[in-house]
């Protein structure tokens, strides 16, 4: 475990300087650097891509050129932890994400948020392990008197230990557990991403609307414990719910290996015709393959995939052979980008793509910038102020595909704390930034619109949320079929159509009738009525012959009676 503690001056004051960025430009470079800055060191900097040594250095900061500080000090200090990951997930590492922070540091300038205020970061790492989690919160509570730590992704015991030491405390990326709004359990804690018991409860307002009531789930056991929480909660929405809704079949991948797919599928064919899947890390393509190789793409199919990833039917990868792209600027799931060469089976992943729907957040690419661009610069900024990351993973940055599938969230919780926040020392002026419990009730009254759409919390703490169902229209191309919304009544979700005729929106890929959750004759297809004919039909034959039998036998009797 190595630490690295990085005080940075920033001030959001009036003055400002005549470089700093416009909100409506967000990707201009700061370069003017103030001469009057004090020094500022880094000790015990670590390369994340190391098996975790440290070493003990100290590392003077430049203070002027291109990568120094970008904005005067101010007169009051706030001190923020922060506290990252990089090996364990690129979804929410700090060379893929961090990129974020100065963007959102721009924002809070130009808007000026939180005025007159210097801001400094300790930055500590912990990949998904709990233990350094909860050693690094301690140390940044008693040994830095943060005044608010941001992450990390091993949550549970950081925001325990935030908790009993009354510290405020903002999550983003895979804290996405529907516990973590127990404001009794955690009541010093923010997330600013949705929760998966809002998604359970999604899920079931979607298949309401279609009178689906029965279905399967197969599932990973992933690293972020995103697909067991969600497994758990949506069984807590089915069993709050007056509506019946029957769980058939539960399958759990004992890997994420195409073998392991297709036996799973194997066994899910003769139990469910909707099946949820939470397969984080598993290749979608891979998922619609093995579903073709088993038959299992006739109409009657339909495959939910549950997900916070924002790419919907797209990943963050390319392929050499072809330049096909989605409208978010993705490639499209059924693309090989695996193999090579390419094993020629795209058409038949398409042909798969159909029969799925993906239920999704808001698309990864941030709102109001340029898809083009994104990626070169938060992959630039992350090596300037406040993190100057040089770990292997930045310095390798140019072979990475996209930005970590979460940076949107971690720029939305750096505004979240500071709109929240600057209400705060308004109503508290001295004593606010330790005044969580001021935050919290004022933090209900934040709405905003960020990277990742509008942001705003309910009335018990968790983000607002709004998930999209994306299906394949008759074009061959990924449309958003209906809109799942908060309810404004505990975590329930409601489900509202985009369409106006479902036979050639929805269903357009299906004939334009809409599949049930069972088969007309069931899954053993020995269900179905049996026919008067089916029942009796021997009968009937024997009835006959015999009758035939009786008349030849008459008639032979009457030709010897006339003779």
């Amino acid at each position: 475990m190595m630490l690295f503690i990085i005080l940075l001056w920033m001030r959001t004051g009036q003055a400002q300087l005549d470089t700093t960025p416009a909100i409506t430009n967000p990707f201009t470079t700061v370069t003017s650097i103030p001469s009057t800055l004090a020094m500022t060191t880094a000790f015990g900097v670590t390369d994340a891509a190391t098996t975790g040594a440290t070493t003990p250095t100290t590392t003077r900061i430049p203070l002027t050129g291109a990568a120094g500080y970008p904005y005067p000090p101010g007169s009051k200090n706030l001190r923020i932890g922060f506290i990252a990951t990089e090996t364990s997930s690129r979804d929410i590492g700090l060379s893929t994400c961090g990129g974020a922070v100065p963007f959102a540091m721009d924002y809070i300038v130009e808007n000026q948020l939180l005025n007159d205020y210097t801001f400094e970061f300790v930055v500590n790492y912990t990949d998904c392990d709990e233990q350094s989690a909860a050693g690094i919160t301690v140390e940044m509570i008693t040994d830095h008197d943060v005044d608010v730590i941001i992450g990390p992704p091993s949550i549970i015991p950081s925001a325990m230990l935030t908790a009993f030491y009354s510290k405020i405390q903002i999550a983003w990326g895979y804290s996405t557990a529907a516990r973590l709004t127990d404001v009794v359990r955690f009541p010093t804690l923010t997330s600013v991403t949705a929760n998966t018991l809002q998604m359970g409860y999604g899920l079931l307002a979607f298949m309401n609307l279609y009178g689906w009531g029965q279905f399967g789930i197969m599932y990973v056991d992933d690293p972020s414990g995103f697909c067991d929480s969600l497994l758990t909660d949506v069984d807590t929405a089915a069993s709050n719910l007056d509506t019946n809704f029957t769980l058939t079949y539960q399958v759990k991948l004992a890997s994420i290996s195409y073998s392991d797919l297709k036996a799973g599928l194997t066994k899910m064919k003769a139990k469910a015709r909707i099946i949820v899947m939470c397969l984080e890390g598993v290749t979608k393509r891979q998922m619609l393959l093995a579903a073709y190789d088993n038959n299992m793409t006739t109409p009657d199919y339909v495959y939910i995939m549950m997900t916070m990833r924002g790419t919907g039917f797209g990943v963050q990868a390319t392929a050499n052979y072809t330049t096909e792209v989605l409208e978010n600027g993705f490639t499209p799931i059924w693309v090989d980008v695996s193999n090579q060469p390419p094993d020629g089976r795209d058409d038949q992943a398409k042909q798969a793509a159909t029969r799925l729907l993906v239920i999704d957040t808001a698309s990864l690419v941030a709102i109001g910038t340029d898809p083009l661009t994104f990626k070169q610069e938060v992959f630039s900024r992350v090596k300037e102020w406040p993190f100057f990351c040089d770990t292997m993973q930045c310095q390798l940055l140019y072979n990475v595909t996209g930005a970590g599938n979460f940076i949107s969230y971690l720029y939305d919780a750096f505004l979240f704390y500071a709109y929240a926040m600057n209400a705060t020392l308004a109503q508290d002026p001295v004593g606010g930034l330790r005044n969580w419990t001021l935050f919290n009730e004022l933090k209900l009254g934040v709405e905003f619109t960020g990277w990742s759409g509008v942001v705003a919390m309910t009335q018990n703490g968790s983000r607002i949320p709004r998930f999209f169902v994306t299906g394949i229209d008759g074009t061959g191309t990924p449309v958003n079929f209906v809109n799942l919304t908060y309810a404004f009544d505990g975590e329930l979700m409601d489900a509202t159509v985009l369409y106006d005729d479902a036979a050639t929106s929805i269903w357009a890929t299906r004939n334009g009738i809409q599949p049930t959750d069972e088969p007309t004759c069931g899954f053993s297809g020995k269900a179905c009525p049996i026919s008067m004919w089916a029942q009796s039909g021997g009968y009937i034959i024997a009835a006959i012959v015999v009758a035939v039998l009786l008349v030849i036998i008459l008639i032979l009797i009457a030709i010897y009676a006339v003779r």
